[in-house]
């Protein structure tokens, strides 16, 4: 069969969207409800098959009307790397910057965000743009007012790339450095905002091919079969591509601390916690206090980290059997390395392998 395909910046509208359909006449509607705020049709796509690209997993309110075709994104993948990254780096103090109601989306990855560092955090804060407005510096010195109140080092997650082009030059304004006073992870990995920002923008890489080509199957269904009762699919975020924006300066540790660092990097895999300490000529409550004081981590939790750490190095390499990869981190039991590692990263070994060897396969080939 013949097709065509028509690419339209949807109106804001009822009336002026049944216009265009009624000069249009499609036999199937793709609607990306992140680039187009919500989606306000009223009843005009309800006799065309429609999907919903972009929906909120959280609110299926941003549609047209309820019980809908949806390819959602996994609002918590996308945070949940923004999170981890923040709080390996140490971060304490975090913020998000994204857009107002009722861009969902948007709303559910500021929740989702300040659910997943509650337990580290000692501050959140959060700031919004409305995009419709012909101006969004309008709010220009809100938001510088709202960036230099910002305890600092602040950790900030972007709700896409392009904030990024409000957010550097209002730090430049404030005085304010990137990295180090201000840390910034955007999504989308965009490389017309990423690469051409200075430093480069950390960001998260979403896996919207496997979006469009769900988009298109789903489209494809409720042509094929009249009356398909509407069901859900989900594509997530694929890795953390990790740029200037998030890179820390080293923090200057106690040396007694720093060896002890250096240790736990070196022998977490081969040797237990005793083993480590030996040699300091100190009690180890006394050496654990220290390391709690200078860290903000317990000695327990810094060599869980550095075998997990291990683990991640491991796990890039696609031959390597998973079966020996508990053991070679220093783990004796086999399900407990599975479930610290299922409790720190989110996923299972498996899936973890393959996020890293899909993020691969799609880096792009220098030249």
């Amino acid at each position: 069969k013949r097709s065509h395909l028509q690419d339209l910046v949807a109106p804001r509208d009822a009336r002026a969207m049944k216009h265009v359909l009624s000069e249009w006449d499609p036999i199937g509607c793709i609607v990306n409800v992140e680039a187009n705020g919500p989606a306000m049709y009223g009843s005009s796509l309800k006799a065309i098959p429609t999907v919903f690209l972009h929906a909120s997993d959280t609110d299926e309110s941003d549609c047209a009307h309820p019980r809908s075709f949806l390819v959602c994104h996994d609002a918590r993948s996308v945070v949940n790397l923004a999170a981890r990254h923040f709080l390996e780096l140490g971060f304490v103090h975090f913020a998000f910057i994204g857009y107002s109601s009722p861009w969902r989306w948007s709303m559910a990855r500021a929740e989702l965000f300040k659910t997943a560092v509650s337990g580290q955090a000692k501050s959140f804060k959060s700031f919004t743009f409305n995009p419709l407005h012909a101006a969004p510096l309008a709010k220009h010195k809100e938001f510088l007012r709202w960036l230099e109140a910002l305890p600092k080092p602040c950790a900030i997650l972007l709700a896409n790339d392009a904030l990024a082009s409000l957010l550097y030059p209002a730090c430049g304004q404030a005085k304010l450095s990137i990295p180090n006073d201000i840390s910034v992870i955007g999504v989308d990995d965009d490389e017309r905002f990423c690469a051409n920002l200075m430093p480069p923008l950390s960001s998260i890489r979403i896996d919207t091919e496997k979006a469009g080509w769900l988009a298109a199957e789903m489209l494809n269904h409720q042509i094929d079969i009249p009356g398909l009762k509407p069901y859900s699919r989900a594509y997530s975020a694929i890795c953390l591509v990790p740029r200037q924006s998030t890179k820390r300066p080293a923090t200057v540790l106690p040396p007694t601390v720093a060896k002890l660092k250096e240790r736990i990097s070196r022998l977490a895999c081969g040797s237990s916690a005793n083993d480590i300490l030996k040699g300091f000529g100190q009690c180890r409550k006394t050496l654990e206090q220290q390391f709690q004081n200078a860290t903000g981590m317990s000695l327990h939790d810094a060599i869980r980290e550095a075998r997990l750490r291990h683990a991640k190095t491991l796990l890039a390499q696609p031959n390597l059997p998973l079966s020996k990869i508990p053991m070679m981190c220093g783990y004796k039991s086999r399900t407990t390395f599975i479930g610290e590692f299922q409790r720190q990263f989110g996923m299972s070994m498996r899936e973890y392998r393959n996020q890293i060897l899909t993020c691969k396969r799609q880096m792009p080939t220098p030249h």
